[in-house]
């Protein structure tokens, strides 16, 4: 036979053509959707905000990365509660790479060295005096 005139599939012996029908196969190949990149989004920057809002690049890097693993996960308890089953192995990896990644950033929360609403009206007001009484 002619391959060059002729579109031949071409499988082991006795083995299938493989999957024809154009199949997805769950949380593995679905792209994410925009309710899914808000959900990171938010992810992503409750975690910035922990880590008092001043991180490096790398930082910004591993909380990418713990952002797409936790749509990944997400995805797996979503699927798990529809009766998909997804290998437990997998799950298992996820978490434990996202645990890491956080650990890695830090999992305290940080306080921002911003100045507390109170604060601010006590000095406001204190200083307010201070200027009346010099005039």
């Amino acid at each position: 036979m002619d391959r060059k005139n002729k579109k031949e599939k071409i499988r082991a012996r006795g083995g299938p053509l493989g999957n024809t029908k154009n199949l997805k196969h769950g949380a593995y190949s679905e792209r994410i959707t925009p309710e899914e990149e808000q959900e990171r989004a938010r992810f992503e920057n409750a975690l910035i905000d922990d880590l008092a809002g001043d991180v490096s690049t790398a930082q910004r890097a591993l909380i990418k990365r713990a952002g797409f693993l936790e749509i990944r996960l997400r995805r797996c308890e979503k699927a798990d509660a529809k009766g998909f089953h997804i290998p437990d192995e997998h799950i298992l990896a996820w978490i434990n790479s996202q645990r890491l990644l956080l650990t890695a950033l830090g999992l305290k929360r940080t306080k921002r060295s911003g100045v507390d609403l109170r604060d601010y009206i006590n000095q406001k007001s204190a200083s307010d005096n201070v200027s009346r009484c010099t005039n």
